[in-house]
C-alpha cells in the first residue's frame, strides 16, 4: 500500500515540471497533497502549512461555493478541465485575483486534482516551452451556428473554414456524443467560466476525429454565444495533456475579443495567430505591445498584419479598424477568462 509520504513525493515531482504555481489535491476531501515552489511563493504559505489545508481554505468566502461546484464538474467528468476567475487568500490577508485552472490527473492509478494559478490573468509561459500544437478558434451565434472559425481548422479536421461557416456546431459532433456534449456545455454556462470537453468531430471523409474543445460562454443570453478553442486529441502522456490544456486556455482572450466585437472574417480565413494579433489590435494595442505579449518579434507581428491587410483588402491599421462595426452592447462580454 502506498503511504501518504510516497504519494506526496510522486506529485511533488510532477508539480516541479509545471512552470505556473500549481497544487495537487485530493478530489474527495479536497485536502492539499503537494505544492510547487511557485505556488508557495505566490500564496505566501509554506509547503508544510499548505499540506494542512484544503483547497477551499485558499479561497475567499464569496468564492467557496463556486469553487466547490467547479471542482465537482471535473471530479464528476462533465469536463476534462475547468477555468474561471477566482480570488485566493494570501497568507498576509491580501486577496489575489487569479485565473484558476483545475483538471483531473491519474498517475500510477492514483487520481487527483491539479490546480494551476495564473496570477493577474497574465500568460507566464516561457517561449521555449511552446509546442507545435495546432489550435483553431471558432465563435457561434446564440443558436450555436458557427459565425467565425480560424483557418487552422483545416489542419485538424481536413476541411476548409468555409465548410463550417453558417453550420450548427452540433452538426459536427459525433451523433452519439451530442447529448453529453450539450449537457457539459450547459454546466459550463451555469458556472460562468470555461471548460474543456473531449469529443469527436467530423472530418471531410466522414470519419470522426477525437478532439479537445475549450468552451467559453460569450454573453448572458440563453443560450449564449459560444467561443470554442479546439485541437486534435492524440494518445499522449500526461505531460503533453497538460500542455494541450494550457495551450487551449491561451485562446480565451481571443475568444472574448471576438465575442466583444462583431468581427467579420474574410472568406479566405485568418489563422489563429492572426486572430490573436487582430484581437490585440482591436483593443488598442500597438505592434510593440503585441510582440511582447505574444512572444513574437515586432517584424513577425508586422508580417502577420500585412497578411491580414491583404485578406481584408486594406492598406493600413485605420482602414482595417474601419471594417468593423461598433462593439456589441455593454454587458455581453464574458466574465470568464
Amino acid at each position: 500500500m502506498v503511504s501518504d509520504l510516497q504519494r506526496r513525493s510522486v506529485f511533488e515531482d510532477l508539480l516541479r515540471q509545471i512552470a505556473l504555481p500549481a497544487l495537487a489535491f485530493d478530489l474527495e476531501d479536497l485536502r492539499i497533497l503537494a505544492a510547487n515552489e511557485p505556488a508557495v511563493r505566490t500564496l505566501g504559505w509554506t509547503d508544510a502549512q499548505l499540506q494542512q489545508m484544503a483547497m477551499m481554505d485558499l479561497m475567499t468566502p464569496e468564492d467557496v461555493t463556486a469553487g466547490t461546484s467547479s471542482i465537482h464538474l471535473v471530479r464528476a467528468g462533465y469536463v476534462e478541465s475547468y477555468q474561471a476567475i477566482r480570488h485566493l487568500r494570501h497568507r498576509d490577508g491580501a486577496k489575489n485575483e487569479v485565473l484558476f485552472r483545475i483538471r483531473k490527473l491519474t498517475v500510477n492509478g492514483d487520481t487527483v486534482g491539479i490546480a494551476s494559478i495564473d496570477v493577474g490573468q497574465q500568460t507566464s509561459e516561457d517561449p521555449s516551452t511552446l509546442t507545435s500544437i495546432t489550435i483553431a478558434l471558432a465563435v457561434t451565434d446564440n443558436d450555436w451556428v458557427i459565425e467565425h472559425i480560424s483557418s487552422d481548422i483545416e489542419l485538424i479536421l481536413d476541411q476548409p473554414p468555409n465548410a463550417f461557416i453558417g453550420t450548427p456546431l452540433l452538426s459536427w459532433v459525433e451523433p452519439t456524443e451530442v447529448a453529453r456534449f450539450v449537457s457539459s456545455i450547459g454546466r459550463i454556462v451555469a458556472e460562468g467560466g470555461g471548460g474543456t470537453i473531449q469529443t469527436c468531430l467530423r472530418c471531410d471523409d466522414g470519419s470522426f476525429q477525437p478532439t479537445w474543445s475549450l468552451i467559453v460562454p460569450l454573453d448572458q443570453h440563453s443560450p449564449p454565444r459560444l467561443g470554442v478553442a479546439l485541437t486534435g486529441c492524440p494518445r499522449v502522456g500526461e505531460e503533453l495533456t497538460a500542455e494541450i490544456d494550457r495551450q487551449l486556455s491561451r485562446g480565451t482572450g481571443v475568444l472574448a475579443g471576438l465575442g466583444t466585437f462583431n468581427v467579420q472574417l474574410p472568406s479566405v480565413g485568418l489563422s489563429t495567430r492572426q486572430l490573436e494579433i487582430l484581437t490585440e489590435l482591436l483593443h488598442g494595442h500597438g505592434v510593440k505591445e503585441i510582440s511582447k505579449k505574444l512572444f513574437l518579434s515586432q517584424s513577425t507581428v508586422r508580417n502577420h498584419l500585412t497578411d491580414i491587410f491583404k485578406k481584408y483588402g486594406v492598406h493600413s491599421q485605420p482602414e482595417l479598424l474601419a471594417k468593423f462595426i461598433r462593439p456589441l452592447d455593454v454587458g455581453t462580454e464574458s466574465d470568464s477568462a
